[in-house]
């Protein structure tokens, strides 16, 4: 399943597509890459055509890519979703991590973008199970993660190494 996938990657900026498209068709040619320049675009695009997974950026005008990858959650659950930002709002990560599987930062190099994708193919064939996919998403957002849990991971993730002293500051009675 990893060979044969279809991927649709959702930049506002068509030179980001452009260069995703030279960089990545020559490491995964069996992929099937599909580049939007908007949320609406793509929301268009899986309409016409089903994709493994989606990679979206997260800062775009009209719909942002935390928004897109909620909706792509409600209507093509089996989607994997892969949100790619280039700013550390913690708030921003936090709205997008309800709807994501996976989150990278920007700069990130293609390796990293390939295995998202991977990843997410392989997450994709494992919830493939119906009744666990209806359980899953019946799931309360607020329940998925807990709070001490969520900004633990905010803080790993997106802050760097520079973060150790909030890591030292961090309390369990302050999430």
């Amino acid at each position: 399943m990893l060979e044969n996938a279809s991927i649709v990657f959702v930049d506002d900026d068509p030179n980001v597509l452009s260069g995703l498209r030279r960089r990545i068709v020559p490491k995964r040619p069996k992929w099937a890459l599909r580049f939007c320049t908007s949320g609406a675009q793509a929301l268009q695009n899986l309409d016409r055509q089903s994709a493994d997974v989606i990679v979206s950026d997260m800062r775009m005008p009209e719909m942002d890519g935390a928004e897109l990858l909620r909706t792509v959650a409600k209507k093509y659950p089996d989607t994997a979703r892969i949100l790619l930002s280039g700013y550390a709002d913690e708030q921003a990560i936090q709205t997008g991590n309800a709807a994501t599987h996976h989150f990278l930062m920007k700069p990130c190099s293609d390796q990293d973008v390939i295995h998202a994708i991977e990843r997410g193919l392989i997450l994709r064939n494992y919830l493939r199970d119906p009744g666990l996919i209806d359980i899953l998403y019946r799931i309360p957002v607020e329940l998925s993660w807990p709070p001490v849990f969520r900004r633990l991971n905010t803080i790993l993730q997106f802050k760097g190494p520079h973060s150790h002293k909030e890591l030292l500051e961090f309390s369990y009675d302050n999430p």
